[in-house]
């Protein structure tokens, strides 16, 4: 089922072309790894997804009872006076669509109690997130973006500022995630790493490159005309034999 459809999205800043000419369709349970050099469009097209920006030509159509959750980059540093509790922040991820005023009511304080059990850090509720490891952070703010049970969540780079380990840990949950139906975005850097996991890629350099499923990706001619020869790849997880 067609949960989201860009045509023909154009972004410019000015004269310069930040994105130019993508379309593409996302179906319900798909798990797209985006993947692009620096300065490709990646992030600019996930806020344009988003409503983010406005500077763009071409339409984005998604199904009105499609729910959007967002967890932007994590950076390395963290504010440990920062005085949010991991409760609060959770419960963050719900006041977005609440008008005025914006209140938590009885409903809403079990979904926070349910995401918190699902994402294992209900012992964490009371802790200010400052006082968090960088795993436990990430946790607690994908467990924000998915408080309001979105339909797709869409990713920036959300493991660029954690161990490998815990990076590990977190693929598996949002592996489980996607088994239970959820549509994922995830913006990477590295696409060998969630190789396992995706079912498509997406390659930005500011055009589409390519579109389509992870091992016809490792294959490519146009990957081999940016990589070389289909087994250089360094990108490729799969048998490129």
């Amino acid at each position: 089922m067609k949960q989201l459809s860009v045509n023909n999205l154009d972004v410019n800043y000015g004269r310069y072309t930040v994105l130019e000419d993508i379309s593409f369709t996302v179906e319900k349970g798909d798990f797209i790894g985006i993947v692009g050099p620096n300065g490709s469009g990646k992030t600019t097209l996930i806020k344009t997804i988003l409503g983010l920006e406005s500077q763009m030509n071409g339409t984005i159509e998604k199904d009105p009872s499609v729910r959007l959750g967002y967890l932007p980059q994590m950076t390395a540093k963290r504010d440990r006076t920062f005085p949010a509790s991991v409760y609060e922040i959770v419960a963050l991820g719900l006041l977005g669509d609440k008008h005025y005023p914006k209140r938590i009511t009885r409903k809403d304080k079990a979904l926070i109690k349910q995401t918190l059990s699902e994402m294992e850090i209900d012992n964490l509720k009371h802790k200010r997130i400052g006082d968090l490891s960088g795993g436990q952070q990430q946790r607690v703010l994908l467990a924000r973006s998915l408080v309001s049970r979105p339909d797709i969540l869409i990713l920036d780079e959300p493991t660029s500022a954690l161990d490998p380990s815990i990076r590990d840990n977190y693929y598996q949950l949002l592996a489980r995630l996607n088994q239970q139906g959820m549509t994922v975005l995830f913006v990477t850097h590295d696409i060998a790493s969630i190789g396992s996991l995706v079912n498509k890629v997406m390659y930005l350099d500011r055009e589409l490159v390519f579109f389509g499923d992870y091992e016809v990706f490792a294959h490519s001619d146009k990957m081999t005309a940016y990589f070389g020869r289909v087994t250089d790849h360094s990108d490729c997880e799969v048998d490129c034999d």
